[in-house]
């Protein structure tokens, strides 16, 4: 039996698939930090929840 999430994953691969390499690189920085380990900036603290990006809405706790 299929997953719940099988369609979903599909569409996201054909999706990901038809992106330019550079939109696909847009999107990864979008959604990923750099890999600088050496910068503690960048490290989300355990208090600060998940760390979406503030295009998708999100705002850091306390913020307006």
């Amino acid at each position: 039996m299929a997953q719940p999430t099988d369609v979903l994953e599909a569409a996201v691969k054909q999706y990901l698939s038809e992106l330019t390499d550079e939109d696909f690189a847009k999107l990864v920085a979008e959604v990923r930090p750099p890999a600088d380990d050496d910068n503690p900036e960048q490290k989300p603290k355990p208090d600060d929840g998940p760390a979406y990006p503030e295009s998708w809405g999100h705002r850091p706790k306390g913020a307006k």
